[in-house]
């Protein structure tokens, strides 16, 4: 709840997405999923001008969530085989 609850406070701050796409998009920030909701955030409360680019580092920011078809395979077939890797 912690970081909705911040959000829905943060709405009325007028450059509230500019801050949100920052902290989205902090490579140094380690937590993934809160960063894909402070682009959705960002995305959702954006000038239409900011769409375009923050979509682009949106879809990055998922890339770098979703695992990878080969990542994917590995972990089951590791299951299978009763290796931890």
């Amino acid at each position: 709840m912690g970081i909705i609850f911040f959000l829905a406070n943060f709405a009325g701050y007028p450059k509230s997405w500019d801050v949100c796409s920052q902290l989205g998009q902090s490579e140094g920030y380690q937590d993934l999923a809160t960063r894909q909701e402070l682009m959705a955030f960002a995305l959702t409360h954006c000038p239409p001008s900011s769409i375009e680019l923050l979509l682009a580092a949106s879809s990055s920011l998922q890339t770098e969530v979703s695992p990878s078809i080969k990542e994917i395979l590995t972990c089951m077939t590791s299951m299978l085989l009763g290796v931890c890797i």
